[in-house]
């Protein structure tokens, strides 16, 4: 590439020069030789679009098949964690990717991950996963339905938002934690079961799924998935009273304008 760089801008200096020192008249009728350049853009393209593989965490690194459409995470240890889709070194795949594996030994999705992947209708998640990063799957809309394994304790912010293919999600018991909006706006699943094992539900984290929308799960102003508190209304009614039974309300589930306005009983 150098030598190129170099061929390039000497004929360059040549030309200049001549047109510099010589009258133009003298030129009259002379042919010069056609300089055939590279296409730079090609070339950039070409170096930008080779990579099928790298590293995303101190002891993993990634691979994708272009036969089969599969981007495989594989090695040890935790995913890295981006700060937006632009950093992901696979990112300009998302168009085209269709399935995703993650082996085992990986024990954590990065944030923005696969953040876009609109392709991706197969998802595979290793038993090593405790984590799955904020915004890992937003917006993946052609997954159709997702198996968390035993063994993922946290659901990160907006971990699934969007993904409005999706009509079914089986969460397991090693869940303690389900981040804001994880699920909010995944407007197929219209069944949800909880564990007593959780410890925090973030806000919105189910807004927007068909589940939610079914005002025939909404009782007395208020939604449950089995025995979490997910949301009220706002205002409340009157007769509005937390369930016995209740063992855990998510974040923002009683407005504070209710509280201000001594609806809850």
């Amino acid at each position: 590439m150098k030598s190129i760089f170099k061929k390039i801008i000497a004929t360059a200096l040549c030309i200049i020069m001549m047109l510099g020192i010589a009258p133009l008249n003298g030129f009259v009728g002379l042919k010069f030789p056609e300089l055939h350049l590279p296409d730079f853009g090609s070339l950039f393209e070409t170096k930008a679009s080779a990579a099928t593989s790298g590293t995303c965490g101190d002891n993993l690194s990634w691979s994708y098949n272009s036969s089969s459409k599969t981007l495989t995470i594989s090695g040890t240890g935790e995913m890295t964690d981006y700060y937006s889709s632009s950093g992901v070194p696979w990112n300009s795949l998302k168009s085209s990717a269709e399935i995703i594996i993650i082996e085992q030994g990986v024990t954590s999705i990065g944030n923005y991950a696969f953040n876009g992947f609109s392709s991706v209708s197969d998802l595979t998640i290793s038993n090593n996963v405790e984590r799955i990063g904020n915004y890992a799957f937003k917006e993946c809309s052609g997954l159709t339905d997702v198996m968390i394994p035993e063994g993922v304790e946290i659901i990160g912010d907006y971990a699934f938002d969007k993904c409005s293919g999706l009509s079914s999600i089986v969460i397991p018991e090693s869940v303690e934690t389900i981040g804001i909006s994880a699920f909010s706006g995944c407007s197929g699943i219209a069944n949800i079961s909880l564990h007593d094992s959780l410890i925090q539900i973030g806000s919105y984290a189910f807004n927007g799924t068909a589940f939610y929308n079914n005002e025939d799960n909404w009782e007395n102003d208020g939604l449950y998935i089995d025995n979490c508190l997910i949301d009220t209304k706002s205002p409340i009614s009157d007769s509005f009273a937390i369930k016995e039974g209740t063992y855990l309300i998510a974040d923002n589930a009683i407005k504070l304008f209710n509280i201000l306005n001594n609806n809850i009983g």
